[in-house]
């Protein structure tokens, strides 16, 4: 597919679910996830399922093939559905100077579906390389009761609300922390 959205090709046949896919750093190779029924009894389920515009989450196997759709091989054995995380990534980089990186990154857990484990939850990283606190623009943080993390304002529209945050100075170079709740 070319950048404006023409020339859409499809690359796999298979009947089954293809898909969280994402480009190599070269854009060469094209690594995917997929789900193929290997007898006629889950084809029919699958296919059933289809209908109704459903997907049931299984054992899935990670695939690797070229841009083009070729070379098609599978790298691993089945791995459980596990599920999607989605974020957001706010970093100022200050160069000249003084030069650092001030900011956050939230992570969050949709949906998961590891055997035996359950999580779901959010995660706020705040960092600041500087050795003391920095004030940028950043998303306004909602906390709970006890001044846990627990989201982000929105205004009536449902847009996200913009602030001055101070971030605390970082820890020493080499250090992560951040907050994680998982129920």
């Amino acid at each position: 597919m070319n950048l404006d959205g023409t020339h859409v090709r499809r690359l796999t046949q298979e009947v089954g679910y293809d898909g969280g896919a994402f480009f190599s750093p070269d854009s060469r190779r094209i690594v995917y996830r997929a789900s193929h029924p290997r007898d006629a009894a889950t084809v029919e389920q699958y296919q059933a399922l289809l209908a109704q515009k459903l997907v049931e989450p299984g054992q899935l196997e990670i695939f690797v093939m070229h841009a083009d759709g070729t070379g098609k091989r599978q790298i691993s054995t089945t791995i459980p559905f596990l599920g999607s995380l989605s974020g957001q990534v706010e970093l100022t980089v200050f160069i000249g100077a003084q030069t650092g990186v001030v900011g956050r990154i939230f992570l969050t857990l949709n949906a998961s579906q590891i055997p035996g484990v359950t999580l779901a939850g959010d995660f706020l990283l705040e960092i600041n390389s500087f050795g003391s606190a920095q004030t940028i623009q950043a998303f306004t943080v909602k906390t709970d009761a006890s001044g846990r993390f627990d989201g982000f304002v929105y205004d009536a529209a449902g847009n996200p609300q913009v602030s001055q945050v101070t971030i605390a100075a970082g820890p020493p170079p080499g250090a992560l922390v951040g907050f994680c709740e998982m129920n």
